[in-house]
């Protein structure tokens, strides 16, 4: 899975390019509460991965907004296990 795998799946589905979707659009699209602040960060919860929207997570590079270098798949692993956790207790 990609960083933003469940997004990517989402919009897959709806047949809309996803390589052209800044994470402006994705957040506008699916309504993700967008921080204020410089990096417009996208709303999650640090324990679960889970946006302000249920069911949809964030992983990887997303989850910094415009600061992508403060995740890598050095320290970034931890999302998955949080995101796979989440769709089991579902």
């Amino acid at each position: 899975m990609v960083a933003g795998g469940v997004i990517i799946y989402f919009i897959e589905r709806k047949k809309i390019p996803y390589k052209m979707l800044s994470l402006d659009a994705y957040s506008q699209w699916l309504g993700i509460k967008i921080l204020d602040d410089e990096f417009r960060t996208p709303y999650y919860d640090e324990l679960t991965m889970e946006t302000n929207i249920k069911g949809v997570f964030l992983a990887g590079v997303l989850c910094g907004g415009l600061k992508t270098n403060k995740w890598f798949i050095e320290n970034s692993r931890e999302h998955s296990e949080k995101i796979i956790s989440q769709i089991i207790k579902a």
